[in-house]
């Protein structure tokens, strides 16, 4: 009789063990749900910074080629204006030259 008060005790004890067992199972299960999450977000931010480093460097290569086109306009109107300020002069000169 004893031995089967000693059973039922052990297995009481044994099924309220296997309970928080579950328990701390399932508090593990939810931890790891969060931290998969945490890491799901973070690499979605890596990846959205990614995206924004490629858009800002195309930004740059095109505000690069802008300043580029720039510069060669102005090379181009500093000519036309050489040209047409040398142009005037020759003029100017041959009115001089006929005048005199």
């Amino acid at each position: 009789m004893q031995q089967v008060i000693q059973d039922l005790e052990s297995g009481d004890l044994a099924k309220e063990q296997l309970i928080l067992e579950r328990s701390i199972q399932d508090k593990l299960q939810e931890k790891l749900i969060i931290k998969d999450t945490i890491i799901s977000n973070y690499q979605q931010k890596e990846s959205n910074f990614h995206n924004e480093m490629v858009v800002l460097t195309e930004m740059l290569n095109l505000k690069d080629d802008v300043i580029q086109v720039s510069k060669d306009e102005t090379k181009h109107y500093k000519k036309q204006r050489n040209l047409f300020g040398a142009g005037a002069g020759g003029i100017i000169a041959l009115i001089i030259l006929i005048l005199l």
